[in-house]
């Protein structure tokens, strides 16, 4: 026999005798229940101090001040694309706002009046700083990545070696 939390028992009501051995087990009788004794009276509930209660509700006012701060001043940056098209080149400048992205492609025109005209591909650029970030996609659709300053190198060489086809 298997008992809980002890493990295996003998159990002498199963043994079985040469004499007894057909005989049913005899069953115990049960105790009879008493009435419950009355207890005690339970010694009072204490209550935590009030520095703990002030606790408790510090936390908790700070857990949902965190909460609401996040639910509701969670303004997701946007990204704004102004593209135009040069022949088979189409350029799209991106800013975080309309006005920005067309300020930066007026700005990029101005600087591509020597660009030659047998560029295609398109070709994403980004103002960060002082800098441009460029991104261009070739027609073969093998892209490439720049980082350069425009005091440094000129945009339409930046361009032209951004898009030339490597062999």
């Amino acid at each position: 026999m298997t008992i809980p939390r002890r493990g295996y028992r003998f159990n002498p009501l199963y043994v079985r005798n040469g004499a007894d051995a057909e005989a049913a087990p005899t069953a115990i009788e049960p105790e009879p229940l008493t009435a419950p004794v009355a207890a005690a009276p339970a010694a009072p509930i204490k209550q935590p101090p009030n520095w703990l209660r002030l606790g408790y509700a510090f936390t908790l006012l700070m857990c949902l001040a965190t909460l609401a701060h996040f639910s509701l001043s969670s303004k997701t940056p946007s990204i704004e694309v102004a593209s135009t098209q040069r022949g088979n080149l189409t350029l799209s400048t991106l800013g975080s706002t309309q006005d920005q992205a067309q300020a930066l492609g007026s700005a990029v025109d101005k600087q591509l009046h020597n660009l030659p005209r047998d560029l295609a591909g398109q070709v994403w650029i980004h103002q960060s700083k002082s800098n441009y970030s460029i991104s261009c996609i070739r027609t073969d659709q093998t892209t490439r990545n720049l980082l350069f300053n425009p005091q440094q190198r000129q945009l339409a060489d930046v361009l032209a070696q951004c898009l030339e086809v490597s062999l």
